[in-house]
């Protein structure tokens, strides 16, 4: 496991007085960001006891786009939640100019760090429904949305969406019960695979010392996120 300083991350922990000690002191030993110092199952059981934000799609508060766009995003426990279809999820939701027929919108998600005595990363793996203007559900972009890429010492999932904005002028950034119902597993070979949980048993850490694996993901109802549209 790589242990960096990432000044990025330091600034969104919940504990950054203390990254900020540890950077002046050469940042040896700190993780590269340090997110929820709660067990990892206290996370879920806040998402479950969560009061939803509203009663429909067309009562959520969207962010209207200008172009470009280019935002870090953090999905957490200060985000509205609300019961999709897909199951509950913390969300963010946009409002997208209509005066263009094309646009792209691309996401990137980072790793968080959740745990107390043994923390470990966690991925929000996100998913994208698209609304038409009468706030009906047309699209939901799911489990082939993102791939898990590593570039320059750096790890993250990765996706890209193309659509007609004319056509679906709402999109909403969620995830879902069926994506945290896997992990994301890079194997040393360079090799990446997305892997279902032991049926029944709930989350299970697999030994990160397991032959030819390199890290081990497992997906969250929280994540730091990076959205680019054009």
């Amino acid at each position: 496991m790589q242990w960096v300083c990432n000044s990025r991350y330091v600034k969104r922990s919940r504990h950054s007085i203390y990254c900020l000690l540890f950077i002046l002191s050469g940042c040896a030993g700190v993780p590269e960001h340090i997110d929820y110092e709660i067990p990892f199952q206290q996370v879920a059981q806040n998402l479950n006891g969560a009061v939803e934000c509203c009663s429909g799609f067309k009562d959520f508060s969207y962010e209207s786009i200008s172009m470009p766009y280019k935002m870090d995003i953090s999905i957490d426990q200060s985000s509205p939640v609300y019961s999709f279809s897909t199951g509950k999820s913390y969300f963010r939701a946009f409002k997208f100019p209509t005066d263009v027929t094309h646009l792209v919108m691309t996401v990137r998600s980072h790793p968080v760090w959740i745990g107390r005595d043994k923390p470990r990363e966690f991925f929000f793996k996100p998913a994208v429904l698209l609304l038409n203007e009468k706030f009906e559900s047309t699209r939901l972009v799911e489990s082939d949305f993102t791939d898990y890429v590593q570039h320059d010492k750096k790890y993250y999932l990765e996706g890209a969406l193309e659509f007609d904005p004319q056509e679906t002028p709402y999109g909403i950034l969620l995830t879902t019960d069926k994506l945290r119902k896997f992990y994301t597993m890079h194997s040393t070979r360079g090799s990446t695979s997305i892997l279902p949980l032991s049926t029944g048993s709930g989350m299970v850490f697999l030994p990160m010392d397991s032959p030819g694996l390199d890290f081990l993901y497992y997906h969250s109802e929280v994540g730091l996120m990076e959205v680019m549209i054009h």
